[in-house]
């Protein structure tokens, strides 16, 4: 079960398997905490709630790598680390993106860059890349202003999600030659896209998952044939998922309206799936 709590600068809730669901709190490195005339903690850690929902989420989200609550009083910035050398991050470009309520700035660093997050000023984004399996580590510090003011939240990709990215053909996983596709990180029950197929033609639809996951099957309408087949969702190992995609190959389809309907017995469901004639 996912905990929560307050850490003296923000919270983070990043897994004890990053790539497995079990998720424990990490906690920052130890950093001298000076008393100042501050806010209330809990009008800060409400602050930092709703910066998280303004990033799309929310206290209770089964996601990995989310920072919030109040941006301490202290001097010092807090170093946060996602990931393990047991159960790493796998190597991509990951996004970040944060937003900090109430007065100030905050700065967000991480190795090789850093992001100025103005407080009030809305959602921030910027990449991350990780050149090889690892840990992301980031620093959070906010000005005089923020210190014991603000509420802050920093979201960084989910590494489940970015394992499977990687598992995921070129053409599905840039998305340029796809005619209708998208990605799910949620404890949800099913996903369903609605779209049409441009041309007369045969079309092949990738999909791909991982564990937690359970089994997805995948439905089409018109199903063409194809009955409701199931997708095993693959196993992390070192912070990679092996080349595990399950391709449909559909022939012959005529041009009009296309739904492609994911759904799982129980969440969360963390997919990835792309269509595209060939």
């Amino acid at each position: 079960m996912r905990r929560h709590g307050v850490a003296l600068l923000l919270v983070l809730l990043s897994g004890c398997s990053v790539l497995s669901g079990c998720s424990a709190e990490a906690q920052p490195d130890p950093a001298p905490a000076p008393v100042t005339s501050a806010a209330p903690s809990g009008d800060l850690q409400a602050l930092g709630v709703r910066a998280l929902e303004q990033l799309g989420h929310t206290v209770g989200d089964k996601t990995e790598g989310m920072v919030f609550g109040p941006v301490d009083g202290g001097t010092e910035a807090f170093s946060y680390t996602l990931g393990t050398e047991q159960e790493p991050y796998p190597a991509g470009r990951y996004e970040l993106r944060a937003v900090c309520l109430g007065p100030g700035n905050v700065q967000v660093s991480w190795d090789g860059g850093d992001l100025l997050v103005g407080c009030g000023a809305g959602v921030v984004a910027s990449e991350v890349p990780l050149g090889t399996p690892g840990v992301l580590r980031l620093e959070i510090k906010g000005d005089d202003a923020a210190r014991g003011h603000a509420g802050a939240a920093v979201v960084v990709t989910d590494p489940r999600m970015m394992a499977v990215r990687n598992a995921f053909p070129a053409w599905a996983a840039d998305g340029g030659s796809a005619v209708m596709g998208g990605e799910v990180v949620a404890d949800v029950n099913q996903r369903e896209d609605i779209g049409r197929l441009p041309a007369a033609g045969d079309y092949e639809l990738v999909v791909s998952c991982i564990a937690p996951s359970p089994p997805i099957t995948v439905t089409m309408v018109p199903a063409g044939g194809v009955t409701a087949p199931k997708v095993e969702c693959a196993q992390p190992q070192n912070g990679a998922v092996g080349p595990r995609t399950t391709i449909f190959k559909l022939p012959h389809r005529a041009a009009g309206t296309f739904e492609i309907h994911l759904s799982v017995p129980y969440g969360p469901m963390i997919a990835k799936y792309a269509l595209r004639r060939i």
